[in-house]
């Protein structure tokens, strides 16, 4: 999931709200909400209905958004909490 943020959110559409849907079973917000929360609140992120993705000042600012995501994702409960749709 990691990766999945890291990578996605250096793309300029962001990160497909749907494709995380399916592949973690609940939307980004599940997994991370103090870290999105706030990042969306200072204007670093925006989510579309489609779209997770950097504002301008987001893409300045992206190392501390990954480290403060990162942080909120390493406390989120274990998959078997969530009822992960593992294959």
């Amino acid at each position: 999931m990691k990766d999945y943020f890291l990578m996605g959110l250096r793309l300029k559409e962001g990160i497909s709200i749907r494709d995380f849907h399916q592949i973690f079973g609940a939307p980004p917000e599940v997994f991370a909400p103090a870290s999105l929360g706030e990042s969306l609140k200072k204007g670093m992120l925006e989510r579309t209905e489609k779209h997770l993705r950097l504002t301008e000042k987001g893409m300045d600012l992206l190392n501390s958004l990954l480290v403060d995501l990162f942080g909120n994702l390493d406390e989120t409960p274990s998959p078997e909490q969530l009822c992960w749709p593992l294959p």
